[in-house]
């Protein structure tokens, strides 16, 4: 198992699934290993990875991002942060309680790039402090010392608000209004039986979320006079939810201020990151394993640089 074996074994294990790696490595490098060694390999660069990162590490290369404008000249930086749960295994292959991973990323949308591009730096954490801990790291080492407003686009999951708002100074919260919206979906879901009605509905509704903002929303649901006795619990959980995350609600503001307001590309970093090597598997893990093959798949997508970063950091030591 010389170095540049162990890096291949990773590099398959982290885009493949284990068996097909185990296909591809023959076919490709003439590599003749069995499943549970890329497994094994893969796993052990993940932990590996993740001790370095517990210490501090970051292998991306320092740089400084152009971070964009808004239409106030105040310079601003992304922050997205989702939680995804995983499937675990017990003891001897049982079934268990499946677990969450936070998969985070600070940002700059390519809509809000100069040149269009964009840019990115996932991170993966076993717990929301050690999401953001990363977090951090990870903005140090593109300037983010320079932002001026940090726009944290989360989901309304338990703490992320808080958190986020601690860890990022002169930050403003914002709900993903694709989030918001899914819960005006599930209510037309309970009003209407047609389909083409259903979809006037919501667009009716998400027009006026995204134009007169959470609060003028949240007067209009109380008022609606087309809502149905049959609808009346999912009326009272929309509303219930409006009212919790009213605060990030603001769209009309924000949209005038050339914010960016979903947070689709975190939800899809998620889907890459995790759920279309682990969950999208069919596969149940153990816990260390879920988190040390997330962290080598984080690694991989933040570039070649970094990915050769942690290698020759490895080899060197």
């Amino acid at each position: 198992m010389t170095p540049a074996v162990e890096e291949v074994l990773t590099l398959a294990g982290a885009t493949a699934s284990f068996a097909k790696a185990e296909f591809i490595l023959m076919k490709v490098g003439s590599i003749d290993v069995a499943e549970s060694t890329v497994e094994r390999v893969a796993e052990e660069t993940g932990q590996s990875l993740c001790e370095a990162q517990s210490a501090g590490r970051v292998f991306e290369p320092r740089e400084s991002w152009p971070w964009p404008l808004d239409q106030s000249g105040k310079r601003c930086g992304y922050v997205g942060l989702d939680g995804i749960h995983v499937r675990m295994q017990g003891p001897q292959g049982a079934a268990a309680e499946s677990r969450v991973e936070y998969v985070g990323r600070i940002y700059i949308p390519p809509e809000a790039s100069a040149d269009g591009r964009g840019r990115t730096r996932y991170v993966v954490g076993r717990t929301l402090e050690e999401a953001v801990e990363q977090l951090q790291r990870q903005a140090q080492g593109v300037g983010g010392e320079r932002v001026e407003r940090w726009l944290c686009v989360t989901d309304g999951g338990a703490g992320l608000q808080a958190r986020l708002e601690r860890a990022f100074c002169f930050s403003k919260w914002i709900l993903d209004f694709w989030h918001a919206a899914e819960y005006l979906r599930a209510l037309a879901q309970a009003l209407f039986a047609d389909e083409s009605e259903r979809a006037a509905w919501v667009q009716q509704w998400c027009h006026a979320l995204k134009h007169q903002g959470g609060q003028e929303v949240i007067r209009k649901l109380k008022e609606d006079d087309v809502l149905g006795d049959s609808s009346r619990p999912e009326h009272a959980d929309v509303v219930r939810y409006f009212e919790n995350q009213v605060e990030g609600m603001d769209y009309p503001a924000y949209t005038k201020l050339g914010w960016q307001i979903g947070s689709g590309p975190t939800e899809a970093a998620c889907k890459v990151v995790v759920a279309d090597r682990l969950k999208g598997s069919g596969m149940r893990w153990s816990a260390d394993g879920a988190q040390e093959v997330s962290q080598v798949r984080a690694l991989l997508l933040n570039g070649p640089a970094a990915w050769d970063g942690y290698w020759t950091a490895r080899k060197v030591a």
